[in-house]
């Protein structure tokens, strides 16, 4: 998580954010389009960067605490560099980083950027989630908060309670760690660089899963997303 200087610089910067929402053609309703999982043979302390690589799959198991096996499923974690405004490194603080989503129209906008191809499986992605029409959108953009109601693949509206629900944690900067794997693979160390100035706004976004708690549930292909922007109220 990352913090405004102040309470001025917050109010210019999300003005700049309202109208590149205002131009991300949000959608209503859309479906997951693809799924991934880390890459079983590579691990955080035998293969950096490539632990963060990704592969699709036909389906991921979640909870409260996230995917099912996946290295980033718990309730806490340590806070780390990011939090360091606020917290010592190392501080347990609440996990919402359970699942990485991004959409097609954002990866190759990122890929446009970056003047070569980039796949979800070097982002590191779980989800790939589309709009119903096929027309671009940036899921990027969604505002914090938003949550993502899962149904059943022809459903035309989700059940009481969905399927699963997930929210909108934070968007999904550009890291090192990403840039490094792009620059390895193509062989150009500027990549690592160049991948961090250029992804900040469409690289995708961290959500959290809020339902179900006492059971898991299985996201597959083709289940529908009804998107559900809040307000911000209390009932």
């Amino acid at each position: 998580m990352l913090f405004y200087k102040n309470a001025e610089e917050y109010f210019e910067e999300e003005y700049k954010r309202m109208l590149q929402r205002k131009m991300a053609n949000l959608p209503d309703q859309g479906s997951i389009t693809k799924l991934f999982l880390p890459s079983p043979e590579l691990n955080e302390h035998d293969h950096f960067p490539y632990y963060s690589l990704t592969h699709e799959v036909e389906s991921l198991e979640v909870d409260h605490r996230g995917i099912v096996g996946e290295r980033h499923q718990a309730v806490t974690r340590p806070s780390g560099g990011r939090e360091l405004k606020v917290y010592p490194r190392g501080t347990e603080i609440r996990s919402h980083r359970h699942l990485f989503v991004s959409c097609t129209s954002d990866i190759k906008e990122l890929s446009r950027r970056m003047e070569l191809e980039i796949t979800p499986e070097m982002l590191g992605l779980n989800l790939l989630i589309d709009r119903d029409d096929d027309q671009d959108f940036s899921i990027t953009e969604l505002p914090v908060g938003t949550m993502m109601l899962l149904a059943e693949n022809g459903a035309t509206k989700p059940a009481k309670p969905p399927l699963a629900t997930l929210t909108g944690f934070v968007k999904q900067e550009g890291c090192g760690i990403t840039g490094k794997l792009i620059a390895d693979h193509y062989g150009d160390p500027a990549l690592t660089r160049k991948f961090r100035e250029v992804s900040k706004d469409h690289r995708g976004i961290l959500c959290s899963v809020e339902f179900p708690v006492s059971t898991t549930v299985v996201l597959q292909k083709g289940q529908r997303i009804f998107f559900r922007y809040s307000k911000g109220l209390a009932p």
